[in-house]
């Protein structure tokens, strides 16, 4: 059965350069985005397709691969074909990027590839960029006539440069699979109850299912869960395991465990990953990414940072990430979360899970059986998630804000402390109700909208 790769997932790989730009908030969520989309499609006429699958089956590295993706909308007629993808954001259309267009126009150049491939009788295909800016609702197009040749060699060229990361990963698991047929328990003998656990997870592996357990102190919990998962993985029943817990004393625990593995001959690919505010490094605080040397021009310096580290390295603790980042001048969170695409064992905190700001979407924004998770002490979950899950808002910066705001007798500064002062009389009211009835908290059925109004009115300002 052939592999899929998005063509979205192509592209990025291997056509993003240039700096590392941190994400800027928006208020374009994902269903605004696809809203946009819909009345933009609607309004085409009628020899117009939205939302058009296109395919094609490419051997790379002597395995099949699925190259596919939906095109937000085709137009086939007399005088030829057009292929557009919509784009929204808060941003300016003139303040893109050239990294981000170039990904933008990466991505429609191969749907006309496959759209030419689909017919042959076309030689050319017009590609259109349409680019909707939220906030004041401004379209801008911008269109470019591309003929087969040329598409044929900036397809070749994008698949030729994939080919070599998907050769490197297929060579790195060949490795992995040899080194864990024949590896052992990593200790004479197992401990009462390990043996047991370990064939419990190795069959809810292959089963695919979940299981629950709980165990004293010193049962040996890790490496009876570890080793079984890699023995499945070797038997390619999965792809990634990932090793998720609360603290860092665990962490530690799990990379000790695939440490004393390799010392029996294990060959993998493991990655701890540490929280970004944790592994920048000093000069990096407080810094602009603009003005940031580990940000300028990260991602020309991505990839020959990726093969060094992946051909030198094995297991790749913090401080492994943290030399390899400084000798290439990339920035080292970033640098960790690039590598571990072509890791089999990711340990790593509950959030990059389950927290929905700060999950790994590389990995999780849509299911894949290939991933395992364990999960260490899962019982601490329970306060983990009310943190992810439990938004919380507190008046405490509007007098610093108003106190700033004061000297400026401008009048957007008038208007920006009188909406603050109505959102502070908003928490009075709030408070006030709580302190009459001599309760620490309340619980609401519908939102309280004395409070929203003024909350929307400043943030439209």
């Amino acid at each position: 059965m052939a592999t899929k790769i998005g063509i979205r997932q192509l592209v990025e790989f291997v056509l993003r350069q240039g700096d590392l730009n941190e994400v800027k908030n928006s208020q374009n969520t994902a269903l605004n985005g696809a809203k946009i989309h819909r009345q933009l499609q609607s309004s085409r006429g009628e020899d117009y397709d939205s939302e058009v699958y296109l395919k094609k089956i490419v051997t790379m590295n002597d395995t099949d691969y699925i190259i596919a993706g939906r095109a937000d909308g085709i137009q086939l007629n007399d005088d030829g074909a057009l292929i557009e993808e919509i784009k929204t954001s808060d941003q300016v259309f003139e303040d893109l990027s050239t990294n981000t267009l170039t990904l933008y126009w990466g991505q429609i150049k191969v749907y006309g590839y496959l759209l030419l491939q689909e017919h042959p009788d076309l030689e050319q295909v017009t590609l259109q960029l349409t680019y909707f800016q939220v906030i004041n609702e401004k379209i801008t197009k911008t269109q470019q006539i591309l003929h087969r040749a040329e598409l044929d060699a900036f397809f070749h060229d994008l698949i030729t440069e994939y080919e070599y990361w998907l050769t490197l990963r297929a060579d790195l698991r060949r490795q992995r699979n040899a080194s864990i047929e024949d590896l052992p328990f990593p200790f004479p003998a197992f401990r009462p109850g390990q043996h047991e656990l370990a064939g419990a997870v190795y069959k809810t592996i292959r089963l695919q299912k979940r299981l629950f357990v709980e165990a004293p102190t010193g049962t040996g919990k890790t490496i009876s869960t570890l080793f079984p998962a890699i023995k499945a993985m070797g038997e390619d029943v999965i792809e990634r395991l990932f090793y998720l817990t609360a603290k860092q004393s665990t962490r530690h625990v799990a990379e000790e465990a695939v440490t004393l593995m390799s010392h029996d001959g294990l060959k993998l690919k493991s990655i701890t990953l540490t929280a970004k505010d944790q592994i920048r490094f000093p000069e990096e605080q407080d810094v602009l990414p603009e003005d940031n040397p580990y940000m300028i021009g990260y991602y020309d310096r991505l990839k020959p940072a990726l093969k060094d580290l992946l051909t030198h390295e094995d297991q790749i603790t913090r401080s492994v990430i943290e030399q390899y980042a400084r000798k290439h001048t990339v920035d080292p969170f970033e640098f960790s979360l690039d590598t571990s695409l072509f890791c089999d064992v990711i340990i790593c905190d509950y959030n990059y899970l389950f927290d929905p700001l700060v999950y790994l979407q590389r990995f999780f924004s849509e299911r894949d059986d290939d991933n395992f998770f364990l999960i260490d002490e899962v019982h601490n979950l329970v306060s983990r998630s009310r943190d992810m899950y439990s938004a919380a808002v507190s008046d405490q910066p509007i007098s610093a804000l108003l106190k700033l705001a004061k000297p400026d007798k401008s009048q957007p500064s008038d208007d920006l402390q009188r909406e603050l002062k109505k959102v502070r009389r908003s928490f009075t009211r709030i408070s006030k109700t709580l302190i009459d009835d001599q309760v620490t908290e309340q619980v609401l059925p519908d939102p309280r909208t004395n409070y929203y109004a003024p909350s929307e009115h400043l943030m439209n300002l």
